[in-house]
């Protein structure tokens, strides 16, 4: 074999090692922010895809303690090991001025509910829906 030959064939087995490299290697979730304020989701309306993973940032700026439910979405959702406490019975609490990070996969497309858990806001207009595509 030949000097060049064997550069060649170096140069395509390296190659192919780092695109087979580079397809090993996780996706970085999509940061997904939502506010909590009083009585409202900001967004509204999250748009998520299938198979994809997502960091839902929650972020509480008001100075009441607020939640975002959604038994539904949640009960269909692959949760992060690190993130699994914070949700408890399809629901995770922020405390004012205060964040809180949960990192999810869905795996069933659809529209689910969300909702403050608190009846109250919820009769205030905090709600919204989670859309799986």
């Amino acid at each position: 074999m030949t000097l060049a030959r064997t550069a060649l064939l170096l140069v395509a087995s390296a190659s192919a090692l780092g695109a087979a490299g580079a397809r090993a290697q996780p996706a970085q979730p999509t940061v997904i922010n939502v506010v909590l304020t009083d009585y409202r989701f900001e967004p509204k309306v999250i748009e998520l895809h299938q198979g994809q993973a997502y960091i839902l940032h929650l972020t509480n700026p008001s100075n009441k303690r607020h939640g975002l439910e959604a038994k539904e979405f949640f009960a269909t959702v692959d949760i992060a090991d690190w993130s699994k406490g914070r949700v408890t019975d399809g629901d995770v609490e922020v405390w004012p001025g205060q964040w809180n990070d949960v990192a999810v996969t869905p795996n069933a497309p659809g529209e689910y509910p969300m909702h403050s858990p608190d009846t109250m806001n919820q009769l205030m207009g905090m709600t919204g829906e989670i859309v799986v595509h």
